[in-house]
Formats: C-alpha cells, structure tokens, sequence
C-alpha cells in the first residue's frame, strides 16, 4: 500500500492550515517565531511526500522540493516551516522560502508537477492563520487560535475568529445615543473596559447598550496621577473632559476568540466641526504608563533608586501595543490601527505631558501609517509619528519650535512637518500636542526619493544613526588640510557639502539664537551616492527665540581656544569656523545673512507668522492651562507670546551690531581709491534705512554729498571734495557702519 502512486491518493492531500506572520506563536529551532504551513492526510493509509512540491509563485510550482524520504501518517499532520532556511534539523522542515502576511497563493504539486491543492491569496493578521474546519474539508477560515500540527478541532472550542463590531461610526455624536457591540456568531459573548485595560471575564460584560453622553460629572482617574517631577508637573484644575475609549473582546466557552476591537465615541464638547482640529484618541493598557514598576509616563521606581524617571528607558524592550486612531478638522475618522508607543524626546522626559514616539509595524497589524496628515508634503506614508508635547518650549509659548519650522518652510531646509492636534488618553483630555514626522531614514527617504539602505545619517560629534562616517571625515581631511587662500578651496568643499543648505541652516540657527545648539540638536545626512553631498536638518528650537542681545556668532571668528566653550565641543564650531577663513565663502555667506534678515528673518515676517500660528493655538489655551497649568493661565501664555514679539523687533539691530564686529559692513566701497563714490551693498537696501551718510576729512571737517540710493547701491555725489583720505560714516538701520575712502 505504502508504494502506492501518491497520484492516485492526491485529492486526501491538503494544506490544512497555515500562518503568515508569526509574532508569538510557535518557535524553530533557532528559537525564531517563523512561518509555517500544515499538510493533513484524510487517508486512512501512509503515503509518501518525497519529491513533491510547495511554492508561493504561480510561475515556479516547482520551487521548493520536499525531502525523499517525507511520509505523512494516515490522519496526520505535518508542519512546514516557511522559513526560506532551505534545510532539515531533527524533526523540523523548513522551506526555502516564506509567506507574505499581506496574502499570495500557495500550492501543492505531486512529482510530476500538477496542482493537487491550492489556497488563493489571503491577508492575515499578525498570529491569526488560515485553514480548514473539518480538517481537510473545503470550507476555509480564520483563525483565531493556530492548530500547528494538530486537528484545527483539537479541544472541541472552535479556532475561527469571531469578529464584534459598533453599532455607530466612532468620533464625535452631536446628540447622546445607545451604542450596541454586536458579533457575527450567536455563541459569543462580550466583554469591555472604558479604562483602557485589556478585557477578559472579570470585565464588564455587554449587554443591551453602552449609553454614550458627555461624561459630565466622571472624577479624574489617570489624569490626577502625577506624571512628572518637582515643576515638570501640576495637577489639573479640577474636572477634565472625557470622552468613551472602550475596548471588547470576544469569548467563546470562557476563552478569547477573536481580536479585540477599540471605540472612541463622544459628545458634548469638542465638536471637531467647530475647533476645525483633528483629535487623536489613545487607547493603551494604564499599566504599560502608570504602574511605579513598568509604567512609563510616571517618575516610578527609576526615580526613587537613581534620580531619573522610569520615562527615561529607551528601546524596542520598552515599547508597548496601544490603539491610535485620528479624527480630521472636521471630525471625520481619518485612521484607525494597532500601534507600538515609546517615551520621546530629552529632558521632556521629565515633564507631566510627554512626547510620545509612534511605531507602525506588521506585528501590530500594519507597518505603514496610510493617511495625508501633512498638507506640506507629496506623500501619505510613515513609518514613525511623533505626538509632541510643548512643553519643550523653554518660554512656555507652546509652539516655539513650530513657529520656527514655519519660518524655515521656503528656504528648502529638511523639516519636520507638523500639525495641532488634540489628545484623549484612555479617555481623559490629554490636551494640545503636535503631531510630526520622526527624524529617521524612512523620513529621509519620503522627502528625498533616496532608498532607505542609502542614506547615511550622523549626530552631533559624527555619531553614527545610520549608514557610515568615512564620507565626511574626508570632507573634514580637505577641510583642515588645504589651504584657505587655495582658488579652488570652495569648490572642493562643496563637493561634499551643500553650501547653500550649510549657509542657511547656519544663518536661521544663529539668527534665532537657538541656546541649545550647536553643541546638541546637530543632524546632518547625504545620499550614499557617488554625488551625494550632506545636508543639515532643522528641528528642535525650543530653546531659541529668548534673549535678542544673545552673541552666538562672535566664537565663529576667533580662534578656539578663546571662546570658552569647552574642549570636547569644539566639533560643533569648527566646520563654520573653518570656512569663514575663506574670504569667498566668507562674502558669500555675509551676503546671505543681510538678504536673510531682510526676508525669512525680518522682523515684520517673523511677528506675521507669530501672529497666524498664535490664532491657530488661542482657542486650545484655555483648556491647556486648565489641564497642565505650565503655563499657569491664558496671561501667562500671552506674556511669554511677548518675549517673542520683544526678540522679533530687537533681534535686527543686535545682529547688525554683531556682524559688523564680526564681519565687518553690509557693502563696498568702489572705486578706492577713485574720483567718484559707490556704495555696492551685499542685499537689496530701502531708502528709508539709509538714515544719513557722511564724509569726514583727515581735518576733521565733515561733509554731506547729495547721494542717490538705488536698488543695491548708493551713489555719492563727491566732484567737489578734494584728494586726499577720508572716513565715511554710515547710519544704516540704526546701526553706524564707518570705512576708509581714498578720493585721487
């Protein structure tokens, strides 16, 4: 019997099951969670499997071959790693390919190649798999619980996935309602929490409606728990809105069968349709955040042992599963999916409201973020999010850093886009943060076109997030080793760096006298190309914007060792420094400065801009104050706006005055010597800026021309002086430049 042609046995061989994405299942002998496929025999005989196939291409059914010697037991099931690790060990097979979680066909083919059975493409996700019920029967399902290597009815509980689903669209209901939780099989039963916990039988179990309403009235739970440390944190004043975060689950016969499903749904207060924000509800186990062992939005056990708050561990060993889902401006269900959420940011980690860094990932159901949350950018793809808090805003404006992306939006730089949003957590209002983009080689590539695997990405001192260092470090050989008065010196540092990206990355910094730069926020990347040059990003300026007198350009002139920065941080200097020795580059970027502080930088565009995003942010003041109280009231908020107006209206003048210490006057004198006087100015000037211009003789004696003021230059009438030297006094803007002029 056992030397039977399999041929004539083929219709009692299936692929009985099989799983696409294994993230907790089974492991391998390697102890990887890899993916697998079931063959049953309904026979009542053995029959051999040798040179039989399995293949995921309808092009190459043939395209991995079963061992000689595989025989399958009457009524037996073998199991087939799909791990594409082409090899035997011991008991287990493994394939020499694997299976897309996102659905491609399998087949199975006796030895001479014809199909004895086929399973059409199906997406699943993570842990659930494919198959059949009975075992080797035609009808297919979805399985909540896998079966490997066993009857898919081992323990007499049915493996398919019940699906549960809301009787209503989630988001915001402009009238109270009833909500009912509905399954597709009679047999289940629901539970649900509205706390964020995952539900099991201890639950609340549903039965009849959930009457959904303002929840006026419900006490703090997770919002009164302190967050933060000394001054990072303040109790909310009083009641905050809430809105239903549920999540449920079915259960058959006591047991979990089926995903999990999360609802957001609210009314009462913020309508969408009359804030015109979008609101991003959070639904995540409270013990993954507030427990004093594992929570990681609270000071914890971290804090009482060494002094820095459990929000201070990093890595994938403190990611944790939550549910995201975003209502448009106007209230619309936007996304909704499984996501992984970790502590974001710096000393923010400190703060009550957290930035929080959002993962998309197959093991969580999918690896893409699929919506257009940014208008300013040609895709609709991420791999990262940011919810943002503002409290990095060292001044407590709130949206410091976001002011100054707006500012820096047409000059070309990389920037994370951003928008407003409002933030339930479990619920509870969590208030105003900013969703963005994460500095990462995925961002890098959506922006560029560049293939992830060719983008090499460093850090402050050359530290190393992706790709290599030898590129740059041998731009910083030609940087340090040719001569600075060589003709072609520019022309070989700019084929390393783009100069103008450099130029104006490095003007907005200093400009806005971002305090917690250069020595830290410092990114810069390049396509991994034969002509790829580095690039600098511009992010993180929470802490620029607050004295308008502050001199963080002078120690760019001067040699090092006088500046007083300290040693290890002469790398954050040293590239500028450098380049400014070259009187090229050194007229070049002069004249970007004076052409930027009349455009991207005045004072006029600057207090426009603060004025639209200050409109945008007012209406959310009131309710962030009330739930952070940093700042403590809408006052405050107003009064630190005025430190920004303050530095917008001074900055101007201070850093005339320091770059004509630094860098000397905003023109030229041509011809000098000559019979006549030209002015050539590095920008476009207005004559109202020209406040006066006069000559003084070697005598003293002063003298006023009839001067004409042109687009770039100023014309002096001087047929009437006499030759000899003379000193030429300037009140431009405020600012009194002098220059030396010989009259023959």
């Amino acid at each position: 019997m056992f030397l039977l042609s399999s041929l004539g046995l083929s219709g009692q061989i299936y692929i009985n099951e099989f799983l696409a994405s294994n993230q907790r299942g089974i492991v391998d002998f390697e102890n990887s969670h890899e993916d697998w496929i079931e063959i049953y025999n309904t026979s009542s005989i053995p029959i051999s499997l040798g040179g039989w196939y399995l293949s995921d291409r309808t092009s190459n059914l043939k395209q991995w071959k079963m061992p000689d010697t595989l025989t399958i037991n009457p009524g037996g099931f073998i199991l087939i790693w799909a791990s594409g690790k082409d090899t035997v060990v011991g008991h287990e097979i493994h394939s020499n390919f694997s299976i897309s979680r996102d659905g491609e066909p399998l087949y199975l083919s006796n030895r001479d190649g014809n199909i004895i059975d086929y399973i059409p493409p199906v997406k699943l996700k993570p842990d659930m798999s494919f198959g059949r019920i009975p075992d080797g029967r035609r009808d297919t399902h979805v399985f909540y619980r896998p079966t490997p290597g066993k009857s898919n009815w081992s323990d007499g509980v049915s493996p398919v996935a019940r699906q549960l689903s809301f009787s209503h669209v989630q988001g915001y209901h402009q009238d109270d309602f009833d909500l009912t939780i509905e399954a597709d099989d009679e047999g289940v039963e629901i539970y649900f929490t509205l706390d964020g916990r995952p539900p099991d039988t201890n639950a609340i179990k549903f039965s009849g409606a959930i009457a959904i309403n303002d929840r006026v009235g419900v006490p703090n739970d997770i919002s009164d728990i302190r967050s933060g440390v000394g001054s990072f944190w303040e109790p909310p004043r009083g009641e905050v809105p809430k809105i239903f975060a549920i999540r449920a689950k079915p259960f058959c016969q006591g047991l979990p069968c089926g995903e999990e499903i999360y609802g957001s749904f609210w009314t009462g207060h913020h309508n969408p349709e009359d804030l015109q924000i979008p609101i991003v509800s959070l639904i995540i186990d409270p013990y993954y955040m507030f427990d004093d062992e594992e929570g990681m939005y609270v000071p914890g056990v971290d804090y009482e042992k060494t002094g820095f708050d459990n929000s201070y561990r990093r890595g994938s060993a403190y990611e944790r599963p939550a549910s995201f889902t975003y209502f448009d401006s106007l209230g619309h269900l936007g996304i909704h999916q499984q996501v992984g959420v970790r502590i974001n940011g710096g000393i923010t980690r400190r703060a009550g409201q957290k930035s929080l860094r959002l993962y998309a990932r197959n093991a969580y159901g999918n690896n893409q973020f699929e919506y257009p949350f940014f208008s300013d950018r040609a895709h609709s793809n991420y791999r990262r999010l940011l919810l943002n808090t503002p409290m990095g805003d060292w001044t407590k404006t709130v949206f410091k850093d976001e002011l100054t992306t707006n500012l820096v939006k047409p000059l070309g730089l990389e920037y994370q886009a951003f928008r407003p949003i409002i933030v339930f957590l479990n619920g509870e209002y969590w208030a105003l943060h900013f969703l963005k983009e994460r500095r990462d080689r995925h961002f890098l590539s959506a922006l560029s076109g560049v293939d992830e695997s060719k983008i090499e990405r460093l850090t402050n001192n050359m530290r190393i997030n992706e790709g290599s260092r030898t590129h740059f470090q041998e731009m910083l050989n030609v940087l340090d080793n040719t001569p600075k008065n060589d003709p072609d010196y520019i022309d070989k540092i700019a084929r390393y760096i783009d100069l103008n990206n450099f130029i104006d990355y490095h003007i907005v910094q200093i400009y806005l006298a971002n305090y917690d730069w250069p020595r830290n926020n410092h990114e810069y990347w390049r396509p991994n190309t034969k002509d790829g040059k580095w690039r600098w990003i511009f992010y993180d300026l929470d802490a620029s914007m607050r004295t308008y007198w502050d001199d963080n350009f002078t120690h760019y002139t001067i040699p090092f060792d006088q500046t007083g920065i300290a040693p290890d941080r002469e790398w954050a200097t040293h590239i500028l420094r450098s380049l400014l020795e070259n009187k090229t580059f050194r007229k070049q970027f002069q004249d970007r400065f004076f052409v930027l502080m009349q455009t991207t930088l005045s004072a006029e565009n600057i207090l426009k801009a603060l004025d639209a995003i200050t409109q945008e942010i007012a209406p959310h003041m009131p309710d962030y104050t009330m739930r952070w109280q940093i700042p403590r009231s809408t006052y405050e908020w107003r009064e630190n706006i005025s430190i920004l107006e303050n530095f917008a209206v001074k900055r101007p003048g201070e850093m005339m005055q320091i770059l004509k210490q630094t860098l000397g006057n905003p023109f030229d004198i041509y011809p000098n010597p000559g019979t006549d006087l030209k002015l050539l100015f590095h920008k476009a000037i207005d004559k109202e800026d020209v406040r006066s211009i006069s000559l003084v003789d070697m005598n003293g004696k002063t003298f006023i021309p009839t001067v004409q003021v042109l687009d770039k230059e100023i014309i002096a009438d001087v047929s009437h002086l006499t030759a000899g030297q003379y000193v030429i006094q300037l009140n431009y803007n405020g600012q009194l430049f002098r220059a030396i002029w010989v009259k023959i």
